[in-house]
């Protein structure tokens, strides 16, 4: 890999010089958390253990011959070993939609990950075994990169979230009263899972929490979509990452067992998925790609933020309202510790806080040393409510003009309470799960 310097508040920089790198974003000094992954019982046991360091090793191998790879083809080198080693973990599976499922997978790596092999069984299987070139961070690698994913159903949380969403009426209604252009479109299946096996690029940094299959893996008009939620993977972050920035930023109690224990990190992503899925009849995103594809991106993600987290404080109500906004907060502070210009997502939780400073809601604590801040739930909630309107009468309504210019007020381009912030994130060393 190239050595290329980047700087933490360079917004430029950083997005034109996360074009070029293999591994991205190039931190210095990354502080690295060791978490064991729980295994199943059925493979619990030393030959699949063995069985996934060998995986483990030409996933590896893998990796790195696609990064140095010009052509970036898109299939293994090595997919009959690959092919032969997911048949023999096949063989330790009880169930037989998994065995199935686990067929199928391996008939789309043997294929070169033809979409027409693409293994839908997947979808309702106990575990699935992701193992191709699965979709990295936004401006990392179009084509996605070898990754394996090892998932375990979590049959009471997908209870908890059908039972959830049996009945959106009421979150139409309330995106009616907040905006009476607001719809809410067909939201895709959505799957809470625990991870029991990394490998390959989904094992580097930073990790993902969710990722949204068959498109993740370049299949973008199948019929048959769903988010895998990865709880468990989640929960790590959020106890080791997000929690403590917000502790260190924020004078502001926060609850983190509380909150792990509870249902709020699923529904916090769960609300995420629904805001994507929040439209208007004038949302058109391609004016605003043509213009500037990561300004649509970032702003794609704001809103699916913030109508995400209005509906889960105020129309969930089995939800504590502090803990949400408290979760929130510390997640808008996770994504920002990553820097600028290095992840779209990023970039939007920096926009998001940009606004909440600017609605006097996040204020220095006086009460203390003067370097932490302090919020009220209300007020959050409240500054939220106004910014997703702001964000409908211009993102969502396609008004471009009016869009650039909230985008320039706001975004860490050029936003300089928002680098208050991060001069403060910066003190810390980035921080990142190593799951064993």
């Amino acid at each position: 890999m190239n050595e290329l310097k980047s700087d933490f508040y360079d917004n430029y920089l950083n997005r034109e010089l996360a074009q070029q790198q293999d591994k991205w974003p190039p931190y210095k000094d990354m502080v690295l958390k060791d978490v064991t992954l729980p295994l199943p019982k059925e493979f619990d046991n030393q030959k699949f253990k063995n069985l996934c360091l060998t995986l483990n090793d030409i996933l590896l191998e893998e990796l790195v011959s696609h990064c140095s790879d010009l052509e970036n083809i898109k299939k293994f080198k090595h997919k009959d070993k690959i092919a032969a080693l997911l048949s023999e973990l096949s063989s330790m599976a009880q169930d037989s939609k998994s065995k199935h499922a686990i067929q199928e997978r391996i008939n789309f790596v043997l294929k070169d990950f033809s979409p027409d092999s693409y293994p839908i069984s997947e979808l309702n299987a106990p575990f699935v075994f992701l193992c191709g070139f699965i979709s990295t961070f936004f401006g990392k690698d179009t084509n996605g990169r070898p990754s394996a994913i090892f998932l375990e159903e979590m049959p009471k949380q997908k209870e908890n979230v059908a039972k959830l969403l049996t009945d959106t009426g009421p979150i139409q209604r309330y995106l009616s009263q907040l905006h009476s252009s607001l719809k809410l479109f067909p939201f895709p299946d959505f799957q809470p899972k625990k991870v029991f096996f990394l490998s390959g690029e989904a094992n580097t940094h930073p990790k993902h929490i969710a990722y949204f299959m068959p498109e993740d893996e370049g299949i973008k008009k199948s019929k048959n979509k769903c988010s895998y939620y990865l709880s468990n993977v989640h929960n790590e972050t959020l106890r080791n990452i997000s929690f403590i920035l917000h502790d260190y930023v924020f004078s502001n109690y926060l609850n983190s067992e509380s909150i792990l224990s509870s249902d709020i990190p699923l529904y916090g992503v769960l609300s995420h998925e629904l805001g994507h899925c929040i439209f208007t009849d004038k949302t058109n995103y391609k004016v605003f790609n043509s213009y500037d594809r990561w300004m649509s991106v970032t702003l794609q993600e704001i809103c699916a933020d913030v109508f995400g987290v209005i509906i889960a404080s105020e129309l969930w109500v089995e939800l504590n309202k502090p803990d949400v906004v408290g979760y929130y907060l510390a997640e808008c502070l996770r994504y920002s510790h990553r820097g600028v210009g290095y992840f779209p997502d990023s970039d939007g939780m920096l926009f998001q806080l940009s606004w909440l400073f600017d609605s006097g809601v996040l204020v220095i604590d006086t009460s203390g040393s003067g370097s932490r801040l302090i919020y009220e739930t209300d007020m959050v909630i409240s500054a939220l409510r106004s910014l997703a309107r702001v964000l409908t009468d211009s993102f969502l309504c396609q008004n471009l003009e009016l869009t650039v210019e909230i985008y320039n007020k706001y975004s860490p381009l050029y936003n300089k309470e928002t680098l208050l912030i991060l001069e403060n994130l910066k003190k810390i060393a980035p921080i990142s799960l190593n799951f064993t």
